[in-house]
């Protein structure tokens, strides 16, 4: 996988389903996920765990070998709400979207 600015992306979760199962892999330093007991995939997925992201996964080409993702950076560190409201503490917000044990919070600086 690669940046906009193309440079390899790392530690983005990819999966292939084949007709022995789902196998996983991560990319590494070089942006790119080794997945050798996957031959014959049917569908690829990614995931991106830092945004809680996974994207559905889509039918291969059989008669290609290599298959290459484009990611929206912009799209998946957006958070849109839905029925939430943010928290006052002081002069802090305070999210619960992601985690209600662990809240983020907002500091005006």
């Amino acid at each position: 996988m690669l940046a906009k600015n193309g440079r390899p992306v790392e530690h983005i979760d990819v999966a292939l389903q084949t007709g022995e199962g789902v196998f996983e892999g991560r990319t590494d330093s070089d942006g790119v996920a080794l997945i050798p007991q996957a031959r014959r995939a049917t569908s690829p997925c990614c995931g991106w765990r830092v945004y809680s992201v996974e994207s559905d996964p889509f039918e291969l080409n059989s008669a290609h070998n290599e298959v290459t993702f484009e990611i929206n950076g912009d799209a998946i560190t957006q958070v849109l709400f839905q029925d939430e409201r943010l928290g006052v503490e002081g002069s802090t917000l305070v999210m619960r979207f992601f985690d209600k044990e662990r809240p983020m919070r907002y500091c005006k600086e």
